[in-house]
């Protein structure tokens, strides 16, 4: 009987400090993306491609051009933006070709990531 008590009890306390950690987790999470830097929203397109990854590839290519552009080289990773949407369609020449538009949130690199960049 005691036995079954003390796992039931350490068993609670597992759980308990799993969802705290999870919670603490999730809050640093929402922190960090509150306290980053994000512009305007900005759209872009490429040129067109025989298929939709070539053409997704085009739109993202000329979206950190222009990113780069506008707002520094501490903005131009999309990896780092956010609200990212592609728009992709058959091109009007032929209709073979794809072309790709892309919108996203252009945002700051994380202090990590413009350390690794200096080096």
């Amino acid at each position: 009987m005691f036995k079954r008590s003390a796992i039931l009890v350490i068993a609670m306390v597992a759980i308990a400090a799993t969802a705290t950690a999870k919670s603490r987790k999730h809050d640093e999470d929402e922190d960090s993306d509150k306290h980053r830097d994000c512009k305007e929203t900005l759209s872009d397109r490429g040129s067109q491609r025989p298929t939709e990854s070539g053409a997704k590839g085009t739109a993202e290519k000329s979206w950190t051009q222009s990113v780069r552009f506008k707002y520094g080289e501490l903005y131009a990773d999309l990896a780092n933006a956010r609200d990212v949407k592609y728009e992709c369609s058959k091109s009007s020449i032929g209709g073979a070709l794809k072309r790709c538009e892309i919108t996203a949130r252009p945002c700051r690199a994380g202090a990590e990531k413009a350390k690794d960049d200096k080096k």
